[in-house]
């Protein structure tokens, strides 16, 4: 059972923006186009609804679709995202807590959402978030970052090069976050991190092969500067 569709209290945003990496400009945008069921209770019941299927989904990693506004060409229905992720924070940070994810961990995680934003306006000119679906996997707790990479859990169905696990076979998804360059030793350590972390916080991930995390090469590729394709 879900606590229902509630922002936060607006007393603790700057705090709560300061923590998801939300700079100011958005900020004032986001707290401008606050929803309430007085102002448009249309939107407010996708905003409802958006919320329970993502939360009914809390701690899955399959493929999951929202569903948002019918008009997107308002402020409120351009960050209508951000409000199902305002209202899910309390709620992935409990499943944080309940799996000792480490605080540092947790936000950093979270965090990504400001980046998104940032990203958001430079593609499309405006503010929102309408380029960035895969913060499902942040919001219902299925990606963690550590370090420079971060990691989602899933199942090894694709093949890999010089390896064909079993469908069945828990494993470890891997992007590539824009914060920045990309060096061998960042994704070293990251990729050191992984299987420890999933293993300690995610009891299924016990049998994740500990070579496939640590000691998979980077690709030549990889070695440079990268960004992270638009989803």
């Amino acid at each position: 059972m879900t606590r229902g569709f509630r922002l936060p209290d607006r007393s603790y945003l700057p705090t709560i923006f300061e923590r998801l990496a939300i700079d100011e400009q958005d900020q004032q945008e986001i707290l401008a186009a606050w929803p309430s069921p007085a102002a448009d209770l249309d939107i407010w019941r996708s905003l409802e609804h958006a919320y329970e299927t993502l939360i009914k989904d809390l701690g899955g990693h399959a493929p999951l679709e929202l569903p948002g506004p019918l008009l997107d060409s308002t402020p409120t229905a351009r960050y209508f995202f951000v409000y199902v992720y305002l209202a899910a924070l309390a709620d992935v940070r409990r499943l944080h807590a309940q799996r000792r994810i480490p605080d540092e961990v947790s936000w950093a995680t979270l965090s990504d959402l400001g980046r998104n934003l940032k990203r958001d306006r430079l593609l499309l000119g405006d503010g929102g978030l309408r380029t960035s679906g895969w913060l499902r996997l942040h919001f219902r707790g299925s990606i963690y970052q550590l370090g420079r990479l971060q990691f989602n859990r899933g199942d090894a169905t694709r093949a890999r090069v010089g390896d064909s696990p079993d469908a069945s076979e828990p494993a470890l998804d891997i992007h590539i976050p824009e914060s920045g360059p990309l060096t061998p030793e960042a994704c070293d350590d990251s990729l050191a991190r992984a299987q420890p972390f999933f293993a300690r916080h995610f009891s299924t991930a016990r049998r994740l092969p500990r070579a496939r995390v640590e000691h998979h090469p980077i690709p030549a590729s990889l070695r440079a500067h990268r960004r992270e394709p638009r989803r």
